[in-house]
C-alpha cells in the first residue's frame, strides 16, 4: 500500500490490495519540514526521521473503507 503525497499536498492511497507493505511516496521534501497540510492532519515526525502515521486517517483515504 503506497500513501502518495501529491505536489500540492493532497494525499492518494494507492496499491490498498498490498497489506503486506507500507510506503510514503512524496514529492515534497517531507526531510525538509515542508509537509503539507494534509499530511501534517495525520502523520508525526519521530526522532529516527520517519512518521507515525494515524491508522484510522489511512482507513479514510481507501476506496474500502466499508469493508
Amino acid at each position: 500500500m503506497n500513501l502518495i503525497v501529491q505536489s500540492g499536498g493532497s494525499l492518494n492511497l494507492e496499491e490498498t490490495d498490498n497489506v503486506s507493505r507500507f510506503e510514503i511516496q512524496s514529492v515534497i521534501d517531507l526531510a525538509s519540514e515542508h509537509i503539507s497540510k494534509d499530511f501534517s492532519k495525520i502523520a508525526e515526525p519521530t526522532e529516527d526521521g520517519r512518521y507515525w502515521i494515524d491508522a484510522e486517517a489511512i482507513l479514510k483515504l481507501s476506496l474500502r473503507a466499508d469493508e
